[in-house]
């Protein structure tokens, strides 16, 4: 696989601002399936819409569960963001009738341990009173069927499981027939290879209550791991009125034998998720702030800030929030990750910038993940010039003098995608040469639970950086300003168009249609752009002077219109912005691209005026022209940007720091109207 296929990421020096944390997939996911199992519907605010969770969902859509979803804007300060609520009705009562169907039913799980280890039970308990019912298949992709699930069927097969295993012993796919459930005194459940069978005994106890006259017990042989997710089950079964009382140390005693609709249930922002800015925090010297989790959290992944803050970080709590920030100094640490599987996956990451080993233990649950993720994490911290010791269950990690240019192999883990990607932070080897890069072979496994994470990645780095947007209308001056405002103070430029026009060329060389929305985007998610002393390079081919032609650029006005395009080049944009400052011109860069900016210009002039400049340009560059047709096209052009449901012109007014109208005015008096207003403002 070449270069070109790969999607990378340059050396960053800073992240700072803050992040409205998507919501968490360990919530989000048990909400769904008790929801479900609830005789009411309940609304759960701030639903995770992931891989994982699309996947329950689609399990619990084969059993009749009815689901709708409601997107909500959440607030101005995030302008992409929004609050997806999921309406749930549950059918508990309903399932008997479901699960009469003749019809062999057959569940696709992917790579979601937690939806197979969850649903499981409940088939089960379901099964025993549908003795005629047909059979269910569950499998996943070929990792799910190198995932352990042995040890929740043999516990389930104590109690009467008739489950078979259709190719390997003690892992999927797996048959699971009608049955009728035995009571015993005392449920065993092994948690060695994971605590999630355990979740998906508890979450299933009220449904196999009925069968037993006294309270269920549920002993494990001692949780030597992810103690903190059993937690977190425990606490959301109290939100749908099960309580689970632990009357020994890992062991558990349910007396509920139903589940009651707590109406709504609002999912925290996902604690694993905010992991990697906390560390972003840490190695970009910060302030990141994260919402949606703070010190009363029900996630054990928050006690990860605190690890950090041992390493040399500065963090600050709040109920709902963490802030953090780093210095110069960071310093290896010895470290039991029992608690915190999920965050810590950042901590060998961290261990490349400390001084002094760092070691982390109890962490062997890594290797039944969605990869062997204690060798995909040597494999990486190697090829980055670490050095690295580990065993079943521990591992050390010695910091190189400097990081190297590497190739990631994601293994297909969102998680080590997105713990590699702070590996993009400047390291003190990057001193003398800034050209080292990381690249990663399939970045897209990260919709796995974070869709936007490269977004967000991109939009803290961003806002730690000086920004001065300029929008405007086509041929209001932004180009011609920008490039001498960038001059004065030293800063880098982008010509946000740009990308629109190089992706309006390359889509009519594929004859890709105008308004075909779809390959459209899959053209932009496979742009290789590149910028070298002021020439655009494509796939090794200068087309600096093919993407200016006045056709490209109407093509590229109608391109913008498609959310799903400017999203995809978004990212490409945000990652423009590095020390010492940035000068954005566009039509959505103050708006959308950065919200944040340091300073917000909008440029405008009259219509006649700008159509007459466009001509002139035209002429000198011996491009036929008439002066009356490009005044409609460029009326027709404002009519699409100032309309356009996203990234709208009229938008980037609205919110604009100061607003120059050009008509009258010399290209040298606007700059120093900018640079003035700049001035200004860093001296407060």
């Amino acid at each position: 696989m070449s270069e070109n296929n790969f999607f990378s990421l340059n050396v960053r020096d800073y992240a700072s601002g803050s992040i409205l944390l998507p919501g968490s997939k360990s919530i989000s996911n048990r909400a769904i399936l008790l929801s479900a199992l609830c005789d009411e519907k309940v609304e759960i605010i701030n639903f995770l819409e992931s891989e994982d969770t699309e996947i329950m969902v689609g399990c619990l859509k084969a059993l009749g569960v009815n689901f709708q979803k409601k997107n909500n804007l959440k607030s101005s300060q995030y302008p992409e963001s929004q609050l997806l609520t999921l309406n749930v009705e549950g059918i508990g009562k309903k399932f008997n009738s479901v699960l009469s169907n003749p019809k062999e039913l057959k569940f696709f799980v992917g790579n979601s341990g937690l939806t197979i280890r969850t649903i499981l039970p409940v088939l089960v308990a379901m099964f025993s009173e549908n003795l005629n019912c047909s059979s269910i298949e569950i499998d996943g992709v070929d990792r799910m069927r190198q995932r352990p699930i042995g040890d929740l069927v043999d516990c389930l097969k104590k109690i009467g499981a008739r489950i078979t295993y259709l190719k390997n012993e003690g892992y999927a796919p797996l048959l699971i027939r009608p049955s009728k459930i035995v009571p015993i005194d005392e449920i065993e459940i092994s948690t060695h290879d994971s605590s999630q069978f355990l979740t998906g005994m508890l979450q299933a106890a009220p449904l196999l209550r009925k069968f037993w006259s006294n309270p269920i017990l549920i002993k494990t042989g001692g949780i030597k791991s992810s103690r903190s997710y059993v937690d977190l089950t425990i606490n959301i079964l109290k939100k749908f009125g099960v309580l689970i009382e632990e009357i020994e140390k890992d062991i558990f005693k349910i007396n509920s034998d139903k589940y009651i609709s707590p109406k709504k249930i609002t999912v925290e922002g996902d604690a694993s998720s905010a992991s990697y800015f906390l560390a972003a925090g840490m190695l970009g010297k910060g302030p990141i702030c994260t919402h949606g989790v703070g010190e009363k959290s029900i996630q054990g992944d928050i006690k990860l800030a605190r690890v950090l803050k041992s390493m040399g970080a500065k963090v600050k709590f709040t109920n709902h929030s963490i802030e953090i920030s780093g210095n110069n100094k960071l310093i290896g640490i010895n470290v039991d990750c029992g608690d915190i599987p999920d965050a810590a996956m950042v901590l060998p990451i961290c261990a490349l910038y400390a001084e002094g080993p760092t070691v982390l233990r109890n962490i062997g649950s890594w290797r039944v993940k969605e990869t062997d993720r204690i060798n995909a994490i040597r494999e990486g911290i190697i090829q980055l010039g670490g050095v690295v010791s580990y065993g079943d269950d521990w591992m050390e990690i010695n910091p190189p003098k400097k990081l190297l240019t590497t190739k990631i192999k994601t293994f297909n883990d969102h998680r080590i995608a997105m713990s590699f990607s702070l590996a993009s932070f400047f390291h003190p080897g990057d001193a003398t040469d800034r050209s080292r890069k990381i690249f990663f072979d399939n970045p897209k496994c990260v919709e796995k639970t974070y869709p936007d994470f490269f977004d967000d990645l991109a939009r803290v780095c961003s806002q730690a950086v000086k920004v001065i947007t300029i929008d405007g209308p086509t041929a209001s001056g932004k180009g011609t300003i920008s490039n001498r405002v960038a001059e004065l103070l030293g800063f880098r430029v982008l010509d946000s168009g740009c990308f629109y026009r190089v992706l309006a060329l390359v889509s009519a060389r594929l004859k890709i249609l105008e308004n075909d929305e779809s390959n459209l985007t899959k053209c932009a998610e496979n742009l290789n752009i590149r910028f070298i002393n002021g020439r655009v390079i494509c796939d090794e081919e200068d087309i600096s002077d093919m993407i200016r032609q006045e056709y490209i650029g109407i093509r590229a006005s109608k391109i913008s219109v498609f959310k799903s395009v400017r999203k995809v080049l978004l990212r490409s944009q945000r990652d423009f912005a590095r020390s010492p400052g940035l000068v954005a011109d566009g039509r959505d860069m103050g708006s959308i691209v950065f919200p944040n900016a340091f300073l917000k210009v909008f440029l405008s002039a009259d219509v006649r005026v700008r159509a007459e400049r466009r001509h002139k340009q035209l002429i000198q560059k011996e491009i036929p022209c008439k002066l009356n047709d490009l005044l409609q096209e460029i009326k027709k052009r404002d009519q699409r940007d100032n309309i356009r449901k996203v990234g709208s012109l009229s938008l980037a007014k609205k919110v604009c720091s100061i607003h120059i109208d050009t008509s009258l005015k010399s290209i040298k008096e606007v700059v120093q109207i900018i640079i003035d207003e700049f001035n200004s403002k860093s001296a407060l």
